[in-house]
């Protein structure tokens, strides 16, 4: 990010583009981007980025576009309809392959200066672009090729990047631009490790005056009119947040156990503190939502007394047949679809030391007494 600012800062053109060094560009790549700044200084935009075989350098089409992100801020397809010539409003850009003009670039703050090598931009500088009041919109008549690295060339660690420094640059973009919504993707995320501090936050000071003297919009905003599917967590919560599900009484939290699919098995796992497979969510309507798994999956009823990962439900109806019903006062947590309640057992599993079952319900079992958030 450093570099890519320093060598804003050396251009002398009206509008500066930033593209990996691994980029082969099409014919003709350049004249769409630049006409749509030229209506509007306000559009941010970037093209179709095809690939370039690794070992044969063949160009492909058929590349990204638009892009999304997860509760993790990690990048994900969008599944909205595409054009073969019409601009497409993109919720965030792939890595930092853009064209922008370039005294708006350096009135929005350029890049962090805080972030570190790389990881996070795209997602902080696209937060700040919409929310700041502008556009950032794919031009599919605008195509580059981008080699891909397949597995075999990561071995070595060609530019090794800690882990711990792709959260904390993607922590950097939540807590400045997420509002409320920063914990639930630090929980997500989980934590940097001990010792290690997301920074100072003042470079983001001029988030209050970017829209000509005026704030910027609220990520409220930004759910609602830029990213209306990535599920509102804040808004669907019982209990305003998510978090842990935990059982005092052995010391252990509901775990995906290293599952990230529907059918997975649901286990317990001494509590860690470190969000990420222990975080969950009880919805409104009584749907345990699973975090890693983007909220879009809850815990079920499997085929024995082990509870799995399932899709959740989409109706009001499904979700009054199927889903829990939280009792605050004894903390249990019972299934409508079998009747029974989940407990905790301090029985040995396969992956740990304690166990999570369907049970009948009883309010003097202690296995059955459930602590969120």
């Amino acid at each position: 990010m450093t570099t890519r600012t320093e060598g804003a800062r050396e251009a002398t053109g009206d509008v500066v583009t930033f593209l990996d060094a691994h980029i082969e560009v099409n014919d003709g790549w350049a004249e769409p981007l630049l006409q749509r700044i030229k209506e509007d200084r306000r559009h941010v935009v970037m093209p179709i980025i095809d690939s370039i075989d690794p070992d044969t350098f063949a160009y492909r089409s058929g590349g990204l576009d638009i892009l999304a992100f997860s509760w993790s801020l990690g990048q994900k397809g969008l599944g909205r309809r595409r054009s073969r010539t019409e601009l497409m409003p993109s919720v965030v850009m792939a890595g930092g392959l853009c064209a922008m003009n370039r005294a708006l670039f350096f009135e929005l703050g350029a890049y962090d200066p805080e972030m570190k090598l790389y990881g996070g931009e795209e997602m902080e500088i696209s937060f700040r672009i919409w929310q700041c009041g502008n556009t950032l919109e794919c031009i599919p008549c605008s195509r580059v090729g981008h080699i891909f690295r397949t597995g075999r060339y990561w071995k070595g660690q060609v530019y090794p990047v800690p882990g711990h420094v792709i959260i904390r640059n993607k922590l950097r973009a939540a807590y400045m631009w997420m509002d409320d919504y920063a914990k639930v993707a630090n929980n997500v995320m989980g934590n940097l490790p001990v010792g290690q501090t997301i920074g100072d936050l003042s470079w983001s000071k001029f988030k209050n005056t970017c829209l000509n003297g005026g704030p910027a919009r609220p990520f409220k905003w930004f759910l609602d009119n830029v990213y209306p599917e990535l599920t509102d967590v804040l808004t669907m919560s019982q209990t305003g947040s998510s978090g842990q599900i935990k059982n005092p009484h052995t010391g252990g939290c509901i775990d995906t156990m290293g599952h990230h699919s529907t059918g997975g098995e649901v286990g317990l796992y001494p509590c860690h503190g470190g969000h990420g497979t222990q975080e969950f969510l009880l919805s409104k309507d009584g749907q345990i939502r699973v975090a890693l798994m983007d909220f879009n999956s809850c815990v079920g009823v499997g085929e024995d007394v082990y509870p799995n990962i399932r899709r959740c439900f989409h109706s009001a109806e499904e979700a009054a047949k199927g889903a829990f019903e939280f009792n605050p006062t004894s903390g249990m947590l019972k299934n409508k679809a079998n009747g029974m309640c989940l407990a905790a057992l301090k029985e040995l599993r396969d992956t740990s030391s304690l166990s999570l079952k369907y049970q009948a319900c009883s309010q003097y079992d202690k296995g059955q007494e459930w602590r969120l958030g």
